[in-house]
């Protein structure tokens, strides 16, 4: 048992260490022709063990600026293209809202967001939280992301 938890204490410290060291807001953004705004960026997902995440690069298209923290988060929902990767959000998820004050993103999610089953359920719960976090903070603008469940904030793993 305390090799676990040493285990899962040194996962959660390296976790915690990359979220400091990642830089933000290294996507490429554009303005298209037709007045939509297109941005490349990294959105990151569980790998197959679930232990860990990784990433794939999409071109993300929205109507404004202000709306690409909605539309990334709802490509994270739909799960990666990438095979070698695994959604880290669980099925059913849905997004309820998104909003951003402050270099602060709360992002509001369904119940369905806490349905992890399984011997690995609370790592599991960890790399969902992990790569939104990532993923959102690699937006310029976002310096922290705050996660609810319908309109409740997420503090402890449950």
């Amino acid at each position: 048992m305390k090799m676990k938890t040493k285990r899962f204490l040194t996962f959660l410290t390296l976790v915690f260490v990359e979220l400091v060291a990642s830089s933000c807001g290294v996507g490429k953004d554009t303005a298209t022709g037709d007045g939509k705004y297109s941005s490349e960026v990294s959105l990151y997902f569980a790998n197959a063990d679930y232990n860990d995440i990784g990433s794939e690069k999409r071109m993300i298209t929205c109507d404004t600026r202000d709306s690409l923290p909605e539309a990334v988060m709802n490509e994270l929902i739909k799960g990666p293209v990438d095979t070698n990767l695994r959604a880290a959000i669980p099925n059913g998820t849905s997004l309820g809202g998104i909003e951003t004050a402050d270099l602060t993103v709360t992002v509001d999610l369904s119940r369905e967001f806490l349905t992890y089953d399984g011997d690995n359920a609370k790592s599991a719960e960890l790399i969902a939280r992990y790569s939104i976090v990532k993923t959102l903070c690699g937006l310029d603008g976002i310096d922290k992301v705050v996660i609810t469940v319908d309109g409740k904030p997420l503090l402890n793993s449950q």
